[in-house]
């Protein structure tokens, strides 16, 4: 009876420590955030305090990577968040899905994915990348061919000697 009384405090105190009152407590500041901070999160700087403390602490980490990258690994990031933001919703919403998905995998289902991509990544490229001047012109069916097929070819090479000036020969080849 005692060990039940005991286990139920424990359950209460550890569910007590995750209520969302103390989780105000863990809220950034936007006064403790470093001055590159502040002018990396400049447009947040007003709704700062109507953030919730998880997004802010997210938004603050993600601050601190972006100073910590390369300037051409900043272009890297800008141009790919630049494709980020011009998909549709519901292809954001595929991209998510699709993560999730992975992410639901097996570890080792996932490392093979990995490297199947990175094969395929490595893999020369057989062909010149394609035009980036646009779409293809549209199709002119005046321009296709009417007989599509290639001319077709003789069963047998044609031999280099005339068979009817030799019917020896001939015969040979009759008999084969």
């Amino acid at each position: 009876m005692k060990a039940k009384h005991v286990y139920s405090l424990i359950v209460s105190a550890v569910l007590s420590l995750s209520t969302p009152a103390l989780a105000q407590d863990e809220s950034t500041h936007w006064q403790d955030l470093s001055a590159e901070q502040q002018q990396i999160l400049t447009p947040y700087a007003e709704s700062w305090a109507a953030i919730s403390p998880e997004r802010q602490s997210r938004l603050a980490a993600g601050a601190n990577r972006w100073l910590e990258m390369a300037p051409g690994d900043r272009a890297d990031a800008r141009s790919r968040f630049d494709l980020w933001r011009n998909l549709t919703d519901d292809q954001r919403d595929n991209i998510r899905n699709r993560y999730t998905d992975f992410q639901n995998l097996p570890e080792n289902e996932r490392a093979r994915i990995r490297r199947n991509y990175q094969r395929f990544h490595d893999l020369p490229t057989d062909r010149p990348p394609p035009p980036a001047s646009g779409p293809l012109p549209p199709h002119d069916p005046r321009s296709t061919p009417t007989n599509p097929r290639p001319p077709a070819r003789p069963r047998y090479p044609a031999p280099y000697w005339n068979i009817r000036s030799d019917p020896a020969l001939g015969r040979r080849i009759a008999r084969l």
